[in-house]
């Protein structure tokens, strides 16, 4: 397992409830919700470049997203599924040369007009190619009202596997990037 550096988390623009799993660059987060909006039959999905580290106050893990690659837009998660099954080694090698350094941290879904919550191919594409504990989904909705942040949730009492949501964090401007 890749070891997370240890690092304070980031300033953010406003207050969410509870601690982020995530946190998200404000320019970054407006290309993926202006992505989602410009396709109006279609999701925008891809894959999100960042970094991930320990929390030293908390000891827990959490992402930086500092952008994306092999954006596209299709008609369901499930075709996004397809995508990243065609797309895996032309992404790596976007990322390798986009981000150098930067590791893929997870994967977006933004909508012009969908469910406001996860259905359950979103867990079948995150159980596919984000196996690490710490890999999240960035579930953007219609207009951006509430961006969530999707991770594996422990399971608990026989339930089965299943994404639990958080709070995006939105890292505020004058933050320096994570490398």
């Amino acid at each position: 397992m890749i070891e997370p550096l240890i690092r304070v988390r980031p300033p953010i623009v406003r207050g969410v409830s509870g601690l982020p799993v995530a946190y998200v660059y404000r320019d970054v987060l407006a290309e993926i919700i202006f992505n989602g909006s410009y396709a109006k039959d279609q999701i925008a999905g891809g894959l999100l470049v960042g970094g991930h580290f320990e929390c030293p106050e908390t000891g827990r893990a959490y992402v930086e997203i500092e952008g994306f690659v092999a954006g596209t837009h299709v008609a369901g998660i499930g075709d996004l599924l397809r995508t990243f099954r065609l797309q895996w080694k032309p992404a790596g090698l976007a990322l390798r040369y986009n981000f150098p350094g930067a590791e893929l941290v997870g994967w977006y879904a933004a909508f012009p007009s969908a469910p406001e919550t996860p259905a359950q191919d979103a867990l079948l594409l995150h159980q596919t190619f984000f196996t690490h504990p710490w890999q999240v989904g960035l579930w953007v909705p219609p207009e951006a009202t509430a961006p969530l942040a999707l991770s594996n949730a422990p399971a608990a009492g026989g339930a089965g596997p299943r994404l639990e949501a958080h709070p995006l964090g939105v890292i505020h401007a004058t933050a320096a990037r994570a490398r």
